[in-house]
C-alpha cells in the first residue's frame, strides 16, 4: 500500500510523502502503527523498500562527445552549418604588443542591410550559474 502510494507520486516521490500519508490515522491500521512517523524513519523505510536518491541532472549533458551518434551529428550537420554561417559571423583578431592589446574587427564589410550572425560562447560556470537556486 505504501509503495503504491509512492508510485502514484511519480519520479519525485520523497520521504515527506510517506509522512503526509501516515498523518491520516486511517492509514495507521493497515501498517499496524500507533502514531505518525518522523521524516528520518520515512527515509529508512524508503531505503528498505528499494527507493534510491539521486540528484537530478540539470542542463546540458557534457559527456559523450565520442559517441558514434554525436560524432556523426558533429561531422555531418553541425560543422557544415557552422562553415556555412562563418562568412556572416563577426570576427576579431587580437594583436598584443609589449604594453597594449589591440583588438581589430576583421569582418568583411557588407551592405548596410546585411544581417550578421553573432556567436556566444560560455563555459560550464556560466551554464550552471543558476542550477542551485530555489524557486
Amino acid at each position: 500500500m505504501l509503495n503504491l502510494h509512492l508510485c502514484s507520486k511519480g519520479k519525485y516521490a520523497c520521504a515527506k510523502d510517506i509522512v503526509d500519508f501516515l498523518a491520516v490515522p486511517e492509514n495507521w491500521e493497515q501498517l499496524e502503527i500507533q502514531q505518525p512517523i518522523s521524516l528520518s524513519t520515512a527515509h529508512c523505510w524508503m531505503k528498505q523498500m528499494g527507493w534510491k536518491w539521486k540528484q537530478e541532472v540539470k542542463g546540458q549533458y557534457v559527456d559523450g562527445h565520442k559517441c558514434e551518434d554525436v560524432v556523426t551529428y558533429c561531422q555531418n550537420i553541425f560543422l557544415p552549418a557552422w562553415h556555412h554561417l562563418q562568412p556572416q559571423m563577426w570576427s576579431w583578431k587580437v594583436n598584443s604588443g609589449e604594453d597594449n592589446i589591440i583588438i581589430e574587427d576583421t569582418t568583411e564589410p557588407q551592405p548596410s542591410t546585411y544581417c550578421y550572425t553573432v556567436v556566444w560562447f560560455h563555459d560550464k560556470s556560466t551554464f550552471y550559474a543558476n542550477d542551485q537556486q530555489k524557486l
